[in-house]
């Protein structure tokens, strides 16, 4: 990586700031279930659009990082796997592993608050929606076509 120091302080420094970047993104999953819990739609609008910038600094964090590893010789996408990795790097990769699983537990919940919120809209919505006009299934006939006033022979109604 044209000479960028393959001692570990790049690795080290990368890590740190994948992890401050994993941290900022837990954060505004908290705020986004506070927005959620308060039905804040205008808040939600504006926490959608800093956490895809801050998801997307963490994926570029993490592409920098794997073209280091790739070219200290390692597998490209731990710092284990870097003969040259400081042991501050491991313990890092062990904080973002955490942080990681932290971040879809949350994202999850709340991913399951919306879409359980919206089966309920949908519900409401259908109780308000007036029932769908069926034809009747016996009535009278004429030369193929129902007759004029035909009523239908079994009520609908329960």
């Amino acid at each position: 990586m044209n000479g960028k120091n393959h001692d570990g302080r790049f690795l080290v420094e990368m890590l740190w700031a994948e992890k401050s970047g994993c941290e900022r993104l837990i954060d505004l999953l908290e705020q986004e279930w506070t927005c959620l819990k308060r039905r804040d739609v205008t808040g939600l609008i504006g926490l959608t659009r800093k956490k895809e910038s801050r998801v997307l600094e963490v994926k570029e964090i993490r592409e920098k990082i794997r073209a280091w590893l790739k070219a200290a010789g390692g597998e490209g996408n731990s710092p284990a796997g870097s003969v040259k990795a400081a042991p501050q790097a491991l313990e890092l990769q062990r904080d973002l592993d955490r942080l990681k699983r932290e971040i879809f537990s949350l994202n999850d919940r709340n991913k399951r608050y919306i879409e359980e919120t919206l089966r309920l809209v949908e519900h409401f919505f259908s109780l308000l929606a007036l029932p769908e006009e069926k034809p009747p299934v016996y009535m009278r006939y004429e030369n193929g076509r129902a007759a004029p006033g035909a009523r239908s022979l079994i009520s609908r109604r329960l």
